[in-house]
């Protein structure tokens, strides 16, 4: 971060890209301007923390203390987000945005990839219920990459290795 900051302050660069928790973290945040979210959508999963284990004796001891400290926001976030990713083969070759908006009766899954060119932008967006459960939001992050999937012809194009 301070190395992009450097390079503002030197004229080396007229705008830079930057986390605002990073920013927060540093007391810089007065230095930003944040994108709003349907302006820019961030990488599926952007910003989300989360813990893996294996499955096994400890699992239910884990799973009791990592209950205390789940936000269910970002697990129902999460999960559609990765429905999205997987329905996509999403990888780093691939310019795709994709976030879950919790509105006050229902979900609204917006996705995006964009070819690597930027010569062509596939979007769409995706409603459910407020009450959907976990297997129904990953549903909804999938619909949604299916429906960019036919947009794009059948394939989605992507960086070249």
């Amino acid at each position: 971060m301070q190395t992009r900051l450097k390079k503002l302050e030197a004229g080396e660069a007229d705008a830079t890209y930057l986390a605002m928790a990073g920013l927060s973290r540093m007391g810089l945040a007065h230095l930003a301007h944040p994108i709003a979210l349907e302006d820019m959508l961030p990488a599926p999963c952007q910003g989300i923390v989360a813990v893996a284990h294996m499955v096994g004796e400890i699992s239910a001891l884990l799973e009791t203390a990592l209950a205390k400290v789940t936000d269910k926001k970002s697990t129902r976030a999460a999960v559609a987000e990765r429905g999205f990713l997987k329905a996509l083969d999403g990888s780093c070759r691939t310019p795709i945005g994709g976030h879950l908006f919790a509105m006050e009766n229902m979900f609204r899954f917006v996705g995006e990839v964009t070819h690597p060119n930027g010569a062509a932008v596939w979007d769409n967006t995706v409603y459910c219920s407020g009450q959907a459960d976990l297997e129904e939001l990953a549903a909804v992050g999938r619909t949604c990459a299916e429906a960019l999937i036919e947009q794009a012809g059948g394939a989605l194009p992507q960086f070249e290795a």
